[in-house]
């Protein structure tokens, strides 16, 4: 089971005055940058597919949401491996946000707890 992550991070922690950590990764402080425009980050930063994006490139070429397709301008989730809309991040069955932030993946598509083991007892009864 997956837990959502909200889209905007900070730098989370000094490592010494060379270094830090963010994104799961201890960096130089020269090393850390935008994926798309290749500056430094300093503070605030995105994530879209694993990869450290600035706010100014976010702000000119918004990330897609994985369900809708429309560009993503305010807060969003990654969860899947993909960036959604909030709206947009919802039960693939029952159509209803995740209690808890908690979901499972099946086929690729995002299930409430209830929903996932009905739809893996479904895919069951089908197989012959």
């Amino acid at each position: 089971m997956e837990y959502l992550n909200l889209h905007i991070r900070l730098l989370q922690e000094t490592v010494n005055n060379d270094g830090f950590i963010a994104n799961n990764r201890v960096w130089h402080c020269d090393h850390f940058r935008c994926s798309r425009c290749k500056t430094n980050i300093t503070r605030e930063y995105y994530v879209d597919n694993g990869n450290a994006i600035c706010v100014t490139c976010t702000l000119v070429r918004p990330t897609p949401c994985h369900k809708c397709g429309c560009a993503i301008k305010e807060t969003y989730l990654e969860a899947m491996g993909y960036c959604w809309h909030q709206k947009c991040f919802l039960c693939y069955r029952c159509k209803k946000p995740f209690p808890g932030g908690k979901y499972w993946s099946l086929n690729g598509h995002p299930y409430d707890n209830d929903c996932y083991w009905g739809a893996r007892l479904d895919a069951q009864c089908c197989v012959k």
